[in-house]
């Protein structure tokens, strides 16, 4: 953090407002830094705006003020595969924190170095974590005031001080990245289980067996607020280097400060300065967002390609590679400039000279995000240059030629002809394959095809392979020439193999043509602005209405509200059109952001066997961030899991894309997660607005064939048969008109042809839909993130029946009581949630206090408390109790038993949160919510502590010994046991789910679902 600023001036000259010492900020104004200067002290003086320490004395503080406690904290240890920005969390590096440093208003230093650090992060990178607070030192709230005495020197020659140092946190922070040996992952895990039970015991030893091991660990580096440590380059020496460190509580140097406002020490202090306005946290978490992607592939852009690959690339690709590292260069030339602007308006924000409402544009501005995307451009072309490397050295191998047709000697001519004329010539008698990217790409199937017969049946020798990818002239098909061969005409999407455009025949709805499912299922996935609720309505008028003219002469269906721009007339005046009633789950008022903010499912009847689903939901790619798209898809494979089966999953493209935005890769990634294998057989593509490419895919095509092949999920389809093109604009013609809006003779003979054109694909969609696909039922969609959701919804249920069963066996055993204490489940609305800030009221249940849940309304709000949105729980169901005196059916060692079963069964998720999920104990959501329920016990147990409780002291310590068992599995090794796979997972969930109190609560959970789908669901009639 760097020394005092400019902003200086004599007090005696300053002028505005002052405070009078009841004026004084409120105590819970403080904010909390990472110490990354650990040269500060209680009263040294901090400059928030810029998160620097100040140089200079810190104001005088007797010390007889300053309080410091030694203090005893769990050391905490953990390890794991890589996020990095869970590790900014972890550490404590704060949103506003982040900015600063990526924008270099402060310096990195200590632990906090690890954010510009450009490491490998792959399935074989893990972090080694190590915290433990020692002592902590803090100026008493009650003296703020009474040492509000000025210290005109001090503040004189820091005027841009905005906060103070009151309270200071010491201790140990160390962080590790290490790689791990790829053909060892599991032990060198279970090593870094073991090393963390040893250092929570603050002991290290290496047993022999263990020394080849920590040989295999790699790319050790070490970030901490400890410099001894950080040096070091192996992982035992750091293990053995900590408890050394714990020995000696005097370095122990600051790891956080808390820092007050100015003005609750200096009441006198001008309100014209020391003002820090932080940003809003729309706006906080819109810029930290692009800031972290930012630098993320800056890091990969600064990642040189390895020598040996790089001069393959120069040897072929000398001229396009260069003309690529030029744009490198400009963004780099012009990288500080664009940043010293970020940084001045980010200083204006927080020194209050720009308000933040009063923004007319985002901080990250539409410059900001051309920077980003230009960064990721480059990255993607140098990953083509190293892909067709690879091609080149198979050629090599083949003892094939290869030209790069734009580096050759070649005359300027831009005719294609003169072009082959000259390459023959060049060698003459050789075969030239003459191709390019896009040629490949698109059709790669034909490609792969066909260089197994050139490979195959002709001598390899006799071939070159000419590239045309960086030519401006490029050939429209691929061809051999020089003997005047060519491999095929480049065909159409929709022309068959021999050359002819296939026919589809004309569905009509049938149910005879489905399966006995009365319901066709089809989920809608798109990018923000794809146009999906417009391609629903398009859809429901092409299946209702039997003729343009019929759809002109009566009102269309608008089941989704519409709204869009429309130029008209001979000076393109521009309209808003619109059609249909307020709906709250459509918002067309914010450009960038999904207008479909939840799932919603329109059914449309076709007969009354059959009835079409179409599942819309919110679009991808949102201009609030990957964070909003994280949760947007968790939504959706949510909503996806209340169906027992989809018949289809339609991705939503535009035609002539330059380039795919990455969220489609997530689509596809996350859904094969989710559903397994099978579901690659039922996604289908449909294209809207195509009348502009003849209803065809146009180049967006090519660019979905190179996605799908280059992230490994070949078996995902796309041909002629599963894809399908649209046009809305006829749809959006049938809107205009309702909205008075006139049309010439020829546009409206345009949207006749869209409108024919549009119908029949309607019907070819259905015709697959129905008669080709087969239903992915729900049982077949096993995973491990599937598996993930069913125990989520397993956990509440699992545990209040084990605490409720021991209720039980405790009445009986303990009271010999023949009344049993029932859990009665309810369902609930959507929105549902518990409040864990409110003081809960027990009510005794036969010889047990217990809560009763106490459902709280959250929308955006709480509509019952003030309490923040992390302190309320969403749930699914309600619980009551009630007591019952009917006939025991299990004997009291059945009880016993069941209670112990059901333990054994939970503890065993341990196995799958550690090892096939992969989430650390201290995101184990089942031991969270075990905690609450014991803190819920120990809250009984405090407010009833004058009445008889010890039924409850009982159930306390069942528990306590529960968690306890829980918590000795997460510390075992798992060589020892049998290790679980996914089949040993679903037959856990079956188990507890089986249980009748479970499946009571499950029950809930489920008529929960069907009234949020029966809510969210729309019968077009």
């Amino acid at each position: 953090m760097g020394g005092a600023n400019s902003r200086t001036e004599p007090i005696s000259q300053r002028s505005g407002k002052y405070l009078s010492n009841s004026q004084v900020f409120p105590l819970d104004q403080g904010i909390q830094r990472l110490a990354i200067d650990p040269s500060g002290a209680i009263g040294s003086l901090y400059d928030a705006t810029k998160d620097q320490l100040l140089s200079g004395s810190p104001l005088y503080i007797s010390r007889r003020l300053i309080s410091l406690r030694n203090e005893v904290n769990p050391v905490v240890v953990t390890s794991g595969r890589l996020k990095a920005r869970d590790l900014l969390e972890m550490i404590g590096i704060d949103k506003e924190l982040y900015l600063s440093m990526y924008l270099n208003l402060t310096k990195s230093k200590g632990t906090s170095l690890l954010q510009n650090y450009p490491f490998t992060n792959n399935e074989y990178t893990r972090y080694f974590f190590f915290h433990q607070k020692t002592k902590h030192s803090y100026l008493a709230a009650n003296q703020f005031v009474e040492k509000a005495k000025d210290n005109p020197n001090i503040l004189s020659a820091n005027m841009d001080a905005t906060h103070v140092i009151t309270e200071i946190q010491y201790g140990i922070h160390v962080v590790v990245f290490l790689q791990l040996a790829p053909d060892n992952v599991t032990a060198l895990d279970e090593l870094l289980e073991r090393i963390q039970a040893q250092l929570v015991r603050n002991t290290f030893s290496v047993k022999t067996n263990e020394k080849p091991l920590y040989e295999q660990f790699t790319d050790v580096k070490v970030f901490s607020n400890i410099p001894e440590i950080v040096n070091l380059t192996k992982l035992q020496d750091i293990c053995q280097k900590i408890p050394q460190i714990r020995t000696n509580a005097y370095q122990y140097p600051p790891m956080k400060y808390t820092l007050r406002p100015i003005r609750t020490l200096c009441p006198w202090f001008s309100t014209e300065k020391g003002v820090f306005v932080p940003l809003n946290k729309g706006l906080i978490n819109e810029t930290e967002l692009y800031f972290y992607e930012l630098s993320t592939v800056r890091k990969e852009l600064h990642m040189s390609l390895p020598s040996a690959k790089e001069q393959s690339v120069l040897t072929y690709f000398k001229q396009a590679y260069e003309e690529l590292q030029q744009r490198q260069v400009k963004i780099n030339q012009s990288y500080p400039t664009k940043m010293n602007r970020l940084r001045a308006t980010l200083l204006a924000i927080r020194c209050g000279t720009i308000k933040q409402n009063q923004m007319q544009d985002s901080l990250v501005d539409h410059e900001a995000k051309a920077l980003l995307r230009e960064c990721r451009n480059i990255i993607e072309q140098r990953e083509n240059f190293v892909e067709k490397v690879q091609l080149v050295n198979e050629l090599k191998q083949r003892n094939i030629e290869y030209w790069n047709v734009k580096e050759l000697a070649l005359s300027e001519s831009e005719n294609l002809d003169l072009i082959e004329e000259e390459l023959m010539r060049k060698r003459p008698g050789k075969r030239i394959f003459c191709f390019d990217d896009d040629l490949k790409r698109e059709y790669l199937g034909e490609w792969n095809k066909h260089l197994d017969n050139l490979f195959n049946g002709e001598k390899t020798s006799n071939l070159v392979f000419a590239d045309f990818s960086f030519c401006s002239t490029q050939p429209s098909k691929l061809k051999i020439i020089s003997l005047n061969e060519t491999i095929g005409p480049r065909k159409s999407l929709w022309e068959d193999s021999s050359g002819k455009s296939s026919s589809r025949k004309r569905f009509r709805l049938d149910p005879t043509n489905v399966s006995t499912n009365k319901h066709v299922n089809i989920l809608l996935l798109g990018e923000v602005g794809v146009g999906k609720s417009t391609f629903v309505n398009a859809l429901i008028n092409y299946l209702k209405f039997e003729s343009f003219e019929k759809a002109c002469a009566e009102k269309p269906v608008t089941a989704i509200p519409v709204s869009f721009p429309l130029a008209v007339g001979d000076q393109f005046d521009e309209h808003v059109v619109e059609l249909g009633g307020i709906d709250a789950n459509e918002d067309h008022r914010n450009p960038g952001q999904s207008v479909t903010r939840q799932c919603k499912s329109y059914v449309i009847p076709i007969s009354a066997q059959l009835n079409i689903r179409l599942i819309d939901t919110p679009g991808m790619g949102d201009a609030r961030g990957l964070n909003q798209d994280d949760l947007m898809m968790q939504h959706i494979l949510s909503c996806i899991n209340n169906y027992q089966y989809i018949n289809a999953i339609c991705i939503v493209l535009k035609p002539n894309e330059s380039r795919l935005n990455v969220i489609y890769r997530s689509y596809f990634t996350q859904l094969m997660s989710f559903f397994g294998e099978k579901i690659r057989n039922n996604v289908i593509f449909c294209f809207t607005h195509t009348r502009a490419t003849f209803f065809a895919p146009g180049s967006t095509a090519p660019l979905l064939k190179r996605m799908l092949h280059s992230n490994g999920i070949k078996n995902i389809v796309f041909k002629k048969s599963n894809t399908f093109c649209f046009d809305n604009e006829a749809f959006r013609y049938l809107i205009a008109r309702e909205n008075g809006l006139q049309f010439d003779v020829y546009q409206k003979e345009e949207y006749l042809r869209s409108w024919e054109t549009s119908v029949k694909e309607t019907s070819h969609l259905l015709q697959y839909i129905c008669k080709d696909l087969k239903p992915c039922e729900r049982q077949s969609w096993q995973s491990i993130e599937n598996a993930q959701w069913q125990i989520n919804k397993l956990i509440r249920p699992t545990l209040e029946t084990i605490r409720n069963n021991i209720r039980n066996v405790l009445l009986i055993d303990k009271a010999q009581s023949k009344t049993f204490i029932r859990l009665h489940p309810s369902a609930v609305q959507r929105n549902i949630h518990l409040c864990l800030n409110c003081p809960s009221v027990p009510v005794l249940c036969e010889d047990f206090w217990v809560v009763p849940d106490d459902p709280h309304v959250v929308l955006d709000q709480c509509s019952r408390c003030q309490c923040s949105a992390a302190q309320h729980l969403k749930v699914n169901y309600v619980l009551k109790y009630e007591t019952t005196m009917e006939k025991r059916k299990q004997s009291i060692n059945d009880m016993k038993t069941n209670v112990s079963l059901l333990q054994q069964w939970t503890i065993g998720l341990v196995d799958f949160f550690r090892y096939l999920s992969r989430i650390s104990k201290e995101n184990d959501p089942l031991l969270a919510n075990l905690n609450r329920i014991m803190e819920e016990e120990k809250s009984i147990l405090s407010q009833k502590q004058q009445q008889q409780t010890t039924p409850n002291l009982f159930l306390y310590e069942e528990l306590k010994t529960f968690r306890k068992e829980y918590e000795k599995f997460w510390a075992l090794s798992i060589s020892a046991r049998k290790p679980m796979n996914l089949t040993d997972v679903y037959k856990l969930i079956k188990n507890l789910s089986k249980d009748s109190v479970i499946n009571e609560q499950l029950d809930a959970i489920k008529q929960t679902q069907q009234l949020y789908m029966q809510e969210r669901e729309v019968l077009v009639s």
